[in-house]
């Protein structure tokens, strides 16, 4: 895994403990209902934006943690895909209540296994030294060991197939800046 990407400060956080068992009750079917996961992503939430983190930097570090592993069970297995759509919801939920907003957030899979998470950033235009392009709005794409970044959005982007989608991740830029 990339150092840029190990989770450092979320594990740290009073709430996450919470948070990572109410997930991980979520994930694996033993919770039926969101109750505890919505509780404890409020929680943790707060935290967040106390510490100043914005959400692709959230997804970044709890999808590093490896709560939704790439190599659990068989990627077309119908168990699979039923988690992975509880993943995608436990991280909706989590980015509203942090950020207060609906998220424009999409998964797709690799053929190695390998999850991507796409979320849709909204921002003024900035620049950042450790990248080489100023950027306004763009597509954080983010895997476990990997970040990229799509600027400019493009058009219609949220009704691609997967495989157009995992096509742009992979010709993507990589984000080598940190997660916070």
């Amino acid at each position: 895994m990339n150092e840029h990407l190990a989770p450092r400060r979320i594990l740290s956080f009073p709430a996450f403990a919470a948070y990572r068992s109410a997930l991980a009750a979520w994930l694996e079917g033993s919770a039926t209902d969101e109750t505890e996961l919505y509780h404890t992503s409020g929680a943790l939430g707060l935290q967040f934006r106390e510490a100043g983190f914005f959400a692709e930097h959230v997804l970044a570090e709890v999808h590093a943690l490896g709560m939704n592993p790439d190599g659990w069970s068989n990627v077309h297995s119908e168990r699979r895909r039923a988690r992975d759509r509880r993943y995608r919801l436990a991280l909706t939920l989590l980015l509203q209540s942090s950020f207060g907003t609906d998220p424009a957030l999409r998964s797709v899979r690799g053929t190695d296994g390998r999850e991507w998470i796409v979320l849709f950033v909204r921002e003024n235009v900035r620049w950042d030294p450790r990248i080489d392009v100023p950027r306004k709005d763009w597509l954080s794409c983010i895997a476990r060991d990997q970040r990229r970044y799509i600027t400019p959005v493009p058009l219609g982007w949220e009704r691609w197939s997967d495989g157009e989608l995992l096509a742009q991740i992979l010709r993507a830029r990589p984000d080598l800046r940190g997660p916070a």
